[in-house]
């Protein structure tokens, strides 16, 4: 849990990682190999088998992503132009 804490996305301090994604990777990564997930786990995971975006709720997600991080490149710029 304490590597997950640190990986946020917004300022409400929101995951961008649901929890099946989070399982997921946990079972994959254990420590002990005869512990992890298989391929056959993998893919009767929650995560695996869950919803997907269509291509246009892809597009327009990319979209509003690439404007917030323009906009952040935007005001990085801005901040050290005015420090010169």
């Amino acid at each position: 849990e304490e590597f997950w804490a640190n990986k946020v996305s917004n300022e409400r301090n929101k995951s961008i990682f649901d929890d099946d994604f989070k399982d997921l990777i946990n079972g994959m990564l254990k420590e002990d190999p005869s512990q992890r997930l298989t391929i056959e786990d993998f893919k009767r995971s929650s995560w695996y088998n869950g919803p997907t975006l269509t291509p246009q709720e892809l597009k327009v997600d990319m979209e509003k992503i690439m404007e917030k991080i323009n906009f952040k490149k935007y005001l990085q710029k801005s901040k050290s132009f005015e420090s010169t």
